[in-house]
């Protein structure tokens, strides 16, 4: 038994194929709606792939934040989104030779486990749920912040044993640069740790894991920002995947918000990871905190109850 089959028999009134009629919004209603999903999902598929976050830290938290859509609606939509994006534009980052396989795999494996108990684990919707979000995405903000000072280029990185036993040292070729740049990554063990307390969020929250695997891998493992950013569209992607499943069987993920969404957002992925093989990462950060930095106080006034 689908344990949210009732929750899509709900969405499913906004067509009018349930219910009384009189009660269902009209045709052109439900069109404007599917029409603001696919275009704020897109906006968020646009600059996802350069910010290196799936998407759902931006979708679950602003769709809770400013509607009153179904708590797990919004969690399930929200990471299929992030799953679908990252997939997208890993395929970019891939055949341009800038991800790192070995890390994204081995992170991806660790992350998927732990965002499977996070998914059975997760905290029902309301005040609590609300002001644990908005303390998660003010984290972000501030690493975020911290970021802005990121390791573009690190210099006299020194390999941990860890690391050079699984092979996890790579290069790439930098287009900015014209040339290829080779690195070492560092502190291993700590930060698989840290992918599966990012995991475990991810499943247990609908925001997928590009919100903290950026900063993991650029921050702490000392990998080059621009590989950090596409590595971790492929670790989103399969650790997204396990968790997305588990909402689907549970009947939290419904094709009438899911399709104008993942629609949006994998548009907006394919345009926007072409200009991110080119284009510097910074900037965008600037939208992304200014964003995530209204939402989240937002999630925390109305978990205290101030902002209703």
């Amino acid at each position: 038994m689908l344990k949210y089959a009732p929750l899509g028999m709900t969405v499913g009134v906004l067509a009018g194929s349930i219910g009384d009629e009189a009660s269902a919004p009209s045709s052109p209603e439900v069109l404007l709606i599917l029409l603001a999903l696919f275009t704020f999902s897109f906006v968020i598929g646009l600059i996802s792939p350069m910010a290196g976050i799936g998407g759902g830290v931006l979708f679950t938290p602003i769709l809770l934040a400013f509607t009153s859509i179904n708590v797990d609606l919004v969690r399930g939509t929200g990471i299929a989104l992030a799953t679908a994006n990252s997939f997208t534009a890993s395929g970019t980052f891939v055949r341009a030779g800038v991800v790192n396989l070995r890390l994204g795999l081995l992170a991806a494996l660790i992350a998927a486990t732990c965002a499977i108990v996070g998914v059975f684990l997760r905290p029902p919707g309301g005040p609590l749920l609300n002001s644990l979000l908005g303390l998660i995405m003010l984290s972000v903000v501030l690493t975020y912040n911290i970021m802005k000072g990121g390791v573009e280029y690190p210099r006299a990185v020194n390999s941990d044993f860890l690391a050079e036993r699984l092979q996890l040292n790579a290069s790439y070729y930098d287009r900015a640069l014209n040339e290829h740049v080779s690195y070492a990554v560092e502190r291993t063990v700590f930060g698989f740790l840290l992918f599966g307390g990012m995991g475990f969020i991810s499943g247990a929250f609908g925001v997928g894991a590009g919100w903290g695997a950026v900063p993991i891998i650029n921050l702490l493992m000392r990998v080059p920002l621009r590989p950090s950013i596409t590595t971790s569209q492929l670790i989103v992607s399969i650790s997204g995947l396990t968790a997305m499943w588990i909402y689907v069987l549970q009947g939290a993920v419904v094709p009438l918000m899911a399709i104008p969404s993942l629609m949006g957002g994998m548009l907006g992925v394919l345009i926007g990871s072409r200009i991110a093989v080119r284009a510097g990462a910074r900037y965008i950060r600037y939208t992304v905190i200014a964003i995530m930095s209204f939402t989240s106080l937002r999630l925390l006034l109305s978990g205290l109850g101030i902002w209703r």
